[in-house]
């Protein structure tokens, strides 16, 4: 059976098909637009038309996952490039290549050679679009990207629907890129609104935190928590730190550009707790291990101490924060104690302008230093009650 009328959702939602044989019904809007239902009701949309003066059938996308808007949109592409005679038919068969294919492209040319992170991208797409990977690219559109964001997040909060968006709209820019696809349907879609986090250690909240720190079991995880705190470095430098990047004679640790954030060297001036621990640690370090931290993961190193950081926080009785608010309380205490603006960029390694960090100099460990060391004074008299 062939018929013509305006397909909707809500016409081929109710369209079933009672018959042993495939029924098409076509568009009234845009000629070749069709949906196809089975005899076992499964429905799909097709553009029907010549192209290069052959009679082809292609499809573009199955029902509920495409809307039928999205299908017309796409069949009404082909129908232009097809009228300038453009072979609309091979350019589809890149587009049957699939987001699992995409996302392993995507790790290959991208994530693996410049993210040192890429595994929290693996392990994103895992948790929220691994039910995705068989489904060719062409059936995603902007209407299934936009539910599966509010869906993510509903669930987990506007900074992770951030990633995920961010993560599938950069993989569909590198398959434009390889011409897998002509258009990135991210765009168009409403990105989430992450509120601003300026959450960091109140001076009510310093002596029970170090407090709990101290009742942690093992020494790695105690040290590493007080590193954090007194270098306001990133968690990622932090886990990764090797002793041939600390000169403690100097009191300097040099992160190279390879593994900083903005892709330049960066100086932490190390005051005296945090030497103390590091002298500490070096003195009953492996012979051999190059890492400050070491753990018994593949990388070597300690990779994140969410554990320890849920022990802390609940000894502590401080459940709204997170580790990178840990950085932050560096700089907001310089910030508290009148650091000019300049070295607490200095102090955290920001690139941007609004700071002018992207001058910073060597020359400015000392006072950098000497504002990281206020800071941290200020933050143990609340852990010796304020004296």
């Amino acid at each position: 059976m062939n018929r013509k009328v305006k397909l909707t959702n809500r016409f081929i939602k109710d369209l079933t098909n009672d018959s042993d044989r495939a029924i098409h019904v076509y568009d009234t809007e845009v000629r070749g637009f069709c949906i196809t239902v089975t005899p076992n009701n499964s429905k799909s949309y097709y553009y029907v038309g010549r192209i290069k003066g052959r009679s082809r059938r292609l499809k573009l996308g199955s029902y509920p996952e495409m809307t039928a808007s999205d299908a017309r949109d796409s069949c009404r592409e082909m129908v232009v490039e097809s009228h300038k005679g453009n072979d609309v038919a091979a350019k589809r068969t890149a587009g049957r290549r699939t987001l699992g294919e995409l996302f392993e492209l995507y790790l290959m040319v991208h994530a693996k050679p410049n993210k040192r992170t890429w595994r929290e991208d693996v392990k994103g797409f895992d948790d929220y679009l691994s039910d995705w990977k068989s489904k060719p690219l062409s059936e995603i559109r902007r209407g299934l990207i936009s539910d599966r964001t509010a869906s993510i997040q509903a669930r987990k909060g506007a900074s992770r629907a951030h990633k995920i968006r961010a993560l599938l709209s950069k993989m569909f820019n590198i398959a434009i890129k390889h011409e897998w696809v002509e258009f990135n349907p991210v765009t168009g879609t409403d990105r989430p609104k992450i509120p601003s986090r300026d959450r960091y250690l109140r001076p009510d909240e310093i002596q029970r935190f170090f407090a709990a720190i101290d009742t942690l079991q093992r020494e790695t995880s105690r040290d590493f928590i007080k590193i954090a705190i007194f270098t306001g470095a990133r968690r990622s430098n932090l886990c990764e730190m090797r002793w041939d990047e600390l000169d403690l004679n100097r009191g300097v640790w040099t992160i190279p550009k390879e593994k900083f954030k903005g892709k330049r060297v960066h100086l932490v001036p190390l005051i005296p707790q945090a030497l103390e621990i590091l002298r500490r640690r070096k003195f009953d370090a492996a012979s051999g291990n190059p890492w400050v931290f070491p753990g018994g993961g593949k990388t070597g190193h300690i990779t994140e101490p969410k554990e320890a950081m849920r022990v802390v926080k609940k000894a502590a009785g401080i459940e709204d924060l997170r580790f990178h608010d840990l950085r932050r309380t560096m700089g907001a205490w310089q910030n508290n104690g009148g650091t000019p603006t300049r070295l607490i960029q200095g102090t955290l390694g920001h690139a941007d302008i609004g700071t002018t960090a992207a001058s910073y100099s060597p020359n400015e460990v000392e006072p950098i230093r000497n504002a990281m060391a206020t800071a941290v004074d200020a933050m143990m008299r609340e852990t010796e009650g304020g004296e």
